[in-house]
């Protein structure tokens, strides 16, 4: 027979929901183990695969590390052409390998991205031996130029979180230089990730993206979800708010829950839980820092606490009876 396929909802047959289709419809034994096989058991191959993948990265990431030790440890002992020299070497022959040698496109990727990060070690080693004299946000603007063309060639997930923490930071750096308001760079870091996410999204759907990276996509959105908490609660303690007076929060972060909305909506349509959570926690933080703000003094500890553990009881029952009917698990 045929059963639920995968599509854009990223809908997966677990284990139970495969059991109660096969008690009630004719589907026979040999299609029953194909289909576990298919969606809940892991393959030897895949297992095999998956550490040589872990085992890889984790060996470029030594590298990458060991370069940057080996230059802080025996830094007064070189020159300043064998600085540069080595680094150069190490990352002209990762990204030879990475181009030239026949390996799984994965493992190449990998080595590509420890490239990426010995173009950071080069920026900072080449800083230190001819004292530029260049911002620290600099640096990190120019390594995030010198990936950005890789980044979006090889579409790997970790390149691109490397490449939105480089932009992340920089602009967190060149904004101390200037003295701006923190709610304004929490707004400002706020409006870049979430347009990365809802990019992100947008481009799976229309099948930009061929592939969906799940974890790239809600570790950002956590940090999103982060700056609006944190700006909004201090918009709420700044403006002397009031029951009343909640419209004179700062139009900035209405636009924060315009797209919270918008993503509650979104993970419905897409049976994501993971976006539902953050956007839980988030209001959860941001409506017990109201009532906070309202309450008088003696009760309001209490009874922020009692709110906490009501609302974050009324969220696990409603994601877990969510999970049910998207998964079928008990």
């Amino acid at each position: 027979m045929d059963i639920i396929k995968n599509n854009k909802t990223e809908k997966f047959l677990s284990r139970d929901l495969i059991y109660i289709i096969s008690r009630n419809s004719n589907w026979t034994k040999s299609d029953i183990d194909k289909t576990l096989a298919a969606n809940v058991y892991a393959e030897k191959k895949a297992l095999f695969r998956f550490f040589d993948f872990f085992l890889l990265a984790l060996g470029v990431g030594f590298a990458a590390s060991g370069a940057i030790f080996f230059f802080a440890y025996n830094w007064d002992e070189m020159t300043p052409f064998i600085k540069v020299s080595i680094v150069c070497a190490l990352l002209i022959g990762s990204v030879t390998v990475s181009l030239f040698v026949n390996m799984p496109p994965t493992a190449k990727k990998i080595i590509l991205t420890g490239a990426a990060l010995l173009v950071g070690v080069l920026l900072a080693v080449y800083g230190q031996v001819y004292q530029t004299g260049a911002n620290s946000w600099e640096m990190f603007a120019e390594w995030a130029v010198f990936i950005v063309i890789w980044t979006f060639v090889a579409n790997f997930a970790p390149l691109w979180m490397l490449l939105v923490i480089l932009l992340n930071t920089t602009f967190i750096l060149y904004t101390n230089s200037f003295y701006v308001d923190f709610q304004v760079l929490l707004f400002f870091l706020f409006l870049f990730n979430g347009a990365f996410v809802v990019i992100g999204e947008m481009g799976y759907w229309v099948n930009v993206f061929k592939k969906r990276t799940g974890w790239l996509l809600v570790t950002v959105l956590l940090f999103t979800a982060l700056c609006s908490t944190v700006g909004i609660i201090m918009s709420l303690f700044d403006a002397n708010l009031y029951i009343l007076d909640i419209i004179e929060l700062p139009f900035a972060w209405i636009i924060a829950m315009c797209l919270y909305i918008l993503m509650f909506i979104y993970s419905i349509y897409m049976h994501y839980t993971s976006y539902l959570l953050i956007i839980a926690a988030s209001v959860i933080a941001i409506a017990t820092a109201l009532l906070a703000k309202i309450l008088i003094e003696p009760f309001s500890i209490f009874l922020c606490g009692f709110f906490i553990v009501v609302c974050i009881s009324l969220t696990t029952h409603y994601i877990n009876k969510l999970n049910k009917r998207w998964y079928g698990n008990k």
